[in-house]
Parts: C-alpha cells; structure tokens; sequence
C-alpha cells in the first residue's frame, strides 16, 4: 500500500511522463489493483509509445490477465524498439510458461543469457522450467552452477 501512495504521489506531483506512469502501474499491479494498473500502462503509452518498459510491464499485466496475444504483441513491440534488450525474456517466458510452452520459454531464457550472462532472473527462470518439466537433477545442477554460495534458490 505504501508503494501505491508513493506512486500516486510520483503521478501528482511530477510532470506527467511515462515513466511515471508505468512505475505507478507496477505499484498498482503488485497491490492487486489490476483494472488502475492497466489504466497507467495504457496512459504510458499514450505518452511514450517507443517506451520499451511501459511495453514490457504492460505485457506482463495482460499475460497475468490469461490475455496472452495481447501480452505478445506488447512484446513484439518492445522487441521492435529494442531488439537487444535480455529483459525482454522474462515476460515473453511468463507468457510461455503459463501456456505450458515450456521449450520455447527455455529458447528465449537461452537467447536472453546469450545476451547477458549474468541475468539472475532469466537464470531463475530457466530452473522454473526445469523444474515444471520434472528435469530435477538439472535443477539442482543449474542451481550450483549459477548460485554457488547461495543456501536457498528461488526459481519464481
């Protein structure tokens, strides 16, 4: 809730920009406030159609709605913008995963960490699939292998 009313404040107080708008939409979407959160993806975009966030967090929000051509499409679009962005992995693989495409999430991921080989998430991510695959001794070998020092993994 707190993170909401800073937002709000962020929207009030700034010049209306589109950063400011998505960041305010993330903060709705984490408090579950899904309908405002779409509103401020939307008025990002209307402000700042090449922005490569808003598309991407509003791509996110439609894929946790079960709308994913549209989650896609935002993707797409965000790829067109910026083709080398290895953030761009982690909605396309939402999408994926919760359509059960395991192995074209796993391609993404792989051309993700092509990109940038320290990507956590997308490292967290790979493991999720392994792990939703029933692949658990590759699990626990991606595991060591990304997260050595670390006592508990997180794979989302």
């Amino acid at each position: 809730m707190r993170l909401v009313r800073a937002g709000r404040r962020l929207v009030a107080d700034l010049p209306k920009g589109a950063r400011q708008h998505y960041n305010y939409g993330t903060a709705l979407q984490h408090d579950g406030r899904l309908d405002e959160a779409e509103k401020e993806y939307a008025r990002a975009l209307e402000l700042d159609p090449n922005s490569v966030n808003a598309h991407q967090f509003y791509a996110r929000l439609l894929a946790t709605l079960g709308r994913y051509g549209e989650a896609m499409a935002e993707v797409e679009k965000a790829r067109e913008l910026d083709p080398r962005s290895a953030d761009l992995a982690v909605p396309l693989f939402a999408i994926l995963e919760k359509q059960g495409r395991y192995d074209e999430a796993l391609k993404a991921l792989e051309t993700s960490l092509q990109m940038d080989k320290d990507a956590s998430v997308a490292q967290r991510a790979v493991g999720k699939i392994h792990l939703l695959k029933g692949e658990y001794a590759r699990v626990i070998e991606l595991a060591h292998e990304h997260f050595p020092n670390s006592k508990e993994i997180d794979f989302f």
